[in-house]
């Protein structure tokens, strides 16, 4: 009985995945970066070798699933992030593994030599929360359709890895998270056959506080692996990353992906202060971004507008977005994301350029450099959890329990501003609120400048005194902290859009340990 309905089940999960006109293809047939392919094919495959002698189209359901694989391999990125987020990683990369492993075992076939499996590891890592923050319902950075903690595991899929490449911070990461007694009981059976006790743990002490995601193109800043106070995430890339959109003239599985270019997250000792939306409907304004009032109607980005992200609108206008400039050293991280063209032609954006200056250990100046070839009102967005209140006709102090954010605008001089609660949908209708602030420009214009700076603080702590200064012909900034003063002046008449945009007056040049650029190709005018 068990057989005749496996073998039943697998014929027509067969049949869902290959284009016939005998049975209904299943829309995920082809979305060769979405779970559901990597699911089902694994569960074909699994079926295929439990019958394979005993039923003749066993060994139809193996290649069939084996070709699905290939594919599915050959078209993830090569940085190890996930463009559905670390939930989904979590759901996903189970069953990648169990393919990969049946594979190896059955087929005598090792699929493990792959880019993208090798660095997956620093990606759970990376956007994993300070340690102090886990609890079972809390865990990870929620960009995507993701919730705050893994869905499977992931303490047997780091296990996994960890065996596969004898890598020491899998192995950590699998114990740490197994102590605080925060993994999902969800296939934890795998821990006893994919524990290797001959790779040793390591800390992830030794590794650098940013990590640059290149192909996805998310940057994690962090103040230190060990005290772990500040995190910070910003993400500004192609939304299934530049490998698979070069790959692919439709869109293999991007429907988790938020329209969240030039987006970023701030956690600071121990709570949430600037937030993602969660797995809601799809919508720019429910980001830490910037949309456009168009005549009355806001604009956000491409793909935005439903459920599901609508990502062949996105390839079929042949659009894209990239962080064109990382810089990492013991001074400062520094990122430039490019929206490109990522927004609607009616914006008729020119630029939209987002650099983020951390200044560590913890001051964050976020820079928008906005064109477009006739004017605009740009709408700077921030949501965030805790109180937020106006302090003064230019700064904002958000509360979180025992820890404030001081949110300084620069500029523009001129704005109004708006606190209340963007309304987002989960999938089936439930409503959940987003406390949001939101800075406009009085001015329209084709060119507007926005400068904000951040700085959380515990409780009773001191803020730094940001004030505007003019040296040079340039726009600036002083900041008074802690008895000492910085000041950092702005060159916004660069030649290249990926040139630094600022310099340390004073101050010797740091040495990066990390150091990227990008060119892309000069917008269509």
């Amino acid at each position: 009985m068990i057989r005749n309905r496996l073998a039943h089940e697998a014929r027509l999960m067969f049949l869902a995945s290959i284009k016939t006109g005998e049975y209904k293809t299943m829309w995920w047939y082809k979305a060769y970066l979405q779970n559901h392919l990597w699911v089902d094919m694994c569960g074909l495959a699994t079926a295929g070798f439990a019958l394979y002698g005993e039923v003749p189209d066993a060994e139809i359901w193996i290649n069939q699933a084996h070709s699905k694989f290939l594919k599915i391999l050959e078209a993830l990125g090569t940085d190890g992030a996930s463009h559905e987020g670390v939930g989904y990683w979590s759901y996903g990369v189970e069953y990648l593994l169990k393919y990969l492993d049946l594979a190896k075992q059955l087929l005598g076939c090792d699929l493990f030599n792959n880019t993208w499996f090798r660095k997956t590891i620093y990606y759970r890592l990376y956007m994993s929360l300070p340690r102090g923050m886990w609890k079972d319902s809390m865990t990870i950075v929620n960009i995507a359709d993701c919730p705050m903690r893994d869905w499977y595991g992931p303490d047997y899929i780091l296990r996994k890895l960890a065996t596969e490449y004898k890598d020491g911070y899998a192995q950590w990461l699998a114990e740490e998270l197994d102590k605080a007694g925060v993994v999902s009981p969800v296939s934890g059976w795998l821990n006893i056959l994919w524990y290797d006790p001959t790779v040793k743990p390591t800390p992830p002490y030794d590794l650098p506080t940013m990590k640059h995601f290149d192909d996805l193109d998310i940057v994690v800043m962090r103040d230190s692996w060990i005290n772990e106070n500040i995190l910070f995430v910003f993400k500004c890339g192609p939304f299934i990353g530049h490998s698979a959109l070069k790959k692919f003239n439709y869109d293999p599985g991007g429907g988790h992906v938020h329209p969240d270019v030039n987006h970023f997250i701030l956690v600071a000792y121990g709570k949430w202060l600037i937030v993602d939306d969660g797995y809601l409907s799809k919508w720019t304004r429910q980001h830490n971004t910037i949309v456009f009032n168009i005549d009355g109607r806001e604009v956000g980005q491409l793909g935005e507008g439903s459920m599901w992200f609508k990502g062949d609108e996105v390839i079929k206008r042949k659009r894209i977005s990239a962080i064109i400039r990382v810089e990492s050293n013991p001074i400062f991280d520094y990122v430039i994301g490019d929206a490109y063209n990522i927004y609607p032609d009616i914006v008729g954006l020119k630029k939209f350029l987002r650099h983020v200056i951390y200044l560590k250990p913890d001051i964050f100046i976020i820079i928008d450099e906005i064109e477009t070839t006739r004017p605009q009102v740009p709408e700077w967005l921030l949501h965030y959890d805790g109180t937020l209140r106006n302090i003064g006709q230019n700064t904002f102090i958000l509360t979180n329990g025992d820890v404030n954010l001081k949110i300084d605008v620069v500029l523009p001089h001129e704005f109004r501003y708006e606190i209340y609660e963007q309304i987002g949908v989960r999938e089936r209708g439930q409503e959940k609120r987003l406390p949001t602030l939101k800075i406009v420009p009085l001015q329209k214009s084709n060119k507007t400048i926005i400068i904000v700076v951040l700085h959380p603080a515990k409780s009773g702590n001191e803020h730094p005194s940001i004030m505007e200064i003019h040296e040079n012909g340039k726009l600036g900034l002083l900041i008074k902290y802690k008895g000492e003063e910085k000041k950092i002046l702005f060159n916004f008449a660069r030649k290249k859009r990926n040139d630094r945009i600022f310099e340390l007056v004073g101050m010797d040049e740091p040495i990066n340990t990390y150091s990227f650029t990008r060119e892309l190709p000069p917008l269509d005018p």
